[in-house]
């Protein structure tokens, strides 16, 4: 029981490093992937609703912290997309290819990201269109990228979530 709650936070731990001290090396432009919900996503995919909403909890606190966004922003989006997609795995029961998960993953960043910008750019002078075309997108696409050389390279199934997912 208590691995199953470690391993998921060394994993954001470690990814909230690699975030924050490669970003700026990996990054095209200013755009930088998003790791940790990729992570959340993958997770989401294979552990369920609960697992995907205590993992985004968790994820969205530890960059809300390191961010500059406004605190609980990223938490708030990333337990939702997480737990909502745990819930759309549990329910259809199906199993995602690899191509699906990265259409997945690029959807979520955007949703996420776009969440974001409707708070954070209230009462600025860039405007929502340009902001979501000239950045939010190109994010979105540069982590779909992201997932899916991670999906492919580690070779990780996303196996179907049993019912209930994980701490039921």
């Amino acid at each position: 029981m208590i691995a199953e709650i470690l391993h998921p936070v060394a994993i954001c731990l470690i990814l909230l490093l690699i975030d924050v001290t490669v970003s700026p090396w990996i990054s095209i432009q200013g755009w930088s992937p998003d790791l940790l919900l990729i992570y959340v996503m993958l997770f989401s995919a294979q552990k369920g609703k609960n697992g995907g909403l205590l993992v985004g909890l968790f994820a969205g606190i530890l960059q809300d912290f390191t961010g500059g966004v406004s605190l609980g922003l990223l938490a708030l989006a990333k337990s939702n997309l997480g737990f909502w997609f745990g819930y759309w795995i549990e329910k259809n029961g199906i199993s995602l290819s690899i191509w699906l998960m990265s259409l997945i993953i690029l959807i979520s960043v955007l949703i996420q990201d776009t969440w974001v910008a409707l708070f954070t750019l209230q009462g600025s002078e860039i405007e929502f269109g340009q902001y979501i075309l000239g950045n939010v997108l190109p994010i979105s696409i540069y982590s779909a990228f992201i997932a899916l050389l991670f999906i492919i390279i580690t070779g990780k199934t996303l196996n179907k979530v049993k019912k209930g997912g994980v701490l039921r």
